[in-house]
């Protein structure tokens, strides 16, 4: 009987152990399409989250009530697919992750956080998508880590200012993707373009996918613009291209969301780096130190600056959690980001809606080589 007893003694100490040690682990999800033709946005994003992931366990984990709790991180595959990103989801939410990062593109995290998310999980996206339900009643857990286009401190009225200096341009045409975010990149560089005393003489929209835009530069070229701005992702490195092929003689700048790539071969070309300019022009040694970690995960490539986002977002999320003393209540997590400022790779301000917005650089390409990288400082609300 005595000997029983003992064996069920240590059966419970066993399961209870057991326990405690599941209970030291901080379950994150992380939702994009490396696959698919939005794997341009997916693959650095993947890699921002996993680099964050790997130094907080290795600093000893999420420090809170006593205790050290190491990070698991799930990433899925959406394939660029709304449907496979909210079945993705699902199953995430079934192992109990805390917090999802998600996705590549509003198309995907919309019916994310529609259909899937519960409102005790934290949602953290940089889509543009997002930015209407924040603050909205039951939205308390979501956050937009990634500039907003909009307003005075949105990403627009950062880099038009920019690509004004460099090319002095009297008017303008717009080209961006049929979708929502399409719209409000258009709505909004529309606005700024003009109060700045350029008029915008034409808008044309693409589908995703589109390889031949003659029909929409046929339209801008009989506008006559001196700008062409097209975004907002990679997809459009053939505008610039087939713009110059059919003799549009203005000067070519890329949306926020672009990189260097979509101006190969052009004499002139300004965008914006969405977080800092990740390649060997930059002097900052904290971003050169994170290159060479990024590299450890991935290929460093033009579009590995959207890893940022992610990368910052995670830490700020686990400092965020040390701070409110828990790592289940997502409530008072949440409550430790809003209406702070966060030092990080990029130096971000996050509002009491959840709208977190970060610095940028400008850079300017002239006879294929970067000629200057400009900070692009957020105001002060």
């Amino acid at each position: 009987m005595k000997a029983k007893l003992l064996f069920l003694a240590l059966g419970a100490w066993a399961l209870s152990s057991v326990a405690a040690v599941a209970q030291d682990v901080v379950k994150i999800g992380g939702l994009f399409g490396t696959t698919g033709p939005q794997a341009n946005f997916g693959v650095p994003y993947s890699q921002g989250l996993q680099l964050a992931v790997n130094e907080i366990n290795a600093a000893g984990g999420i420090k809170v009530g006593g205790k050290a709790y190491q990070v698991r991180l799930t990433l899925a595959d959406t394939r660029s697919d709304p449907s496979q990103a909210v079945a993705e989801a699902q199953r995430m939410l079934a192992d109990g992750v805390t917090a999802i990062f998600c996705c590549n593109v509003s198309a995907e995290s919309i019916p994310v956080l529609q259909a899937a998310l519960p409102p005790t999980v934290m949602l953290i996206s940089p889509n543009a998508g997002m930015t209407r339900f924040l603050g909205q009643p039951g939205r308390e857990l979501l956050f937009r880590f990634s500039n907003g286009e909009v307003g005075k401190q949105g990403s627009t009225a950062l880099i038009v200012p920019y690509m004004i200096e460099k090319y002095q341009p009297k008017t303008a045409a717009i080209m961006v993707p049929s979708d929502e975010t399409g719209q409000i990149y258009a709505d909004s560089y529309k606005e700024v373009l003009e109060a700045n005393g350029v008029k915008v003489v034409a808008i044309e929209r693409f589908d995703y996918g589109t390889t031949d835009f003659t029909p929409q530069l046929t339209s801008v070229r009989r506008a006559n613009p001196e700008l062409l701005v097209a975004g907002f992702s990679d997809e459009v490195r053939g505008i610039f291209r087939q713009a110059s092929e059919l003799g549009i003689k203005a000067k070519f700048a890329g949306t926020v969301g672009v990189s260097g790539a979509a101006g190969e071969g052009q004499p002139e070309f300004v965008y914006a780096a969405w977080t800092r300019h990740l390649g060997p022009e930059q002097k900052d040694p904290k971003v050169i130190a994170y290159m060479q970690n990024l590299e450890k995960i991935g290929r460093l490539t033009s579009f590995s600056f959207w890893s940022v986002t992610q990368y910052d977002g995670m830490h700020m999320l686990a400092k965020a959690m040390e701070a409110a003393g828990t790592v289940t209540d997502m409530k008072a997590v949440s409550a430790k980001i809003r209406g702070t400022t966060y030092h990080g790779l990029v130096d971000w301000q996050i509002d009491h809606r959840g709208q977190a917005r970060q610095n940028m650089e400008g850079i300017y390409v002239k006879g294929g080589k970067i000629v200057e990288i400009k900070p692009l400082i957020v105001p002060k609300e």
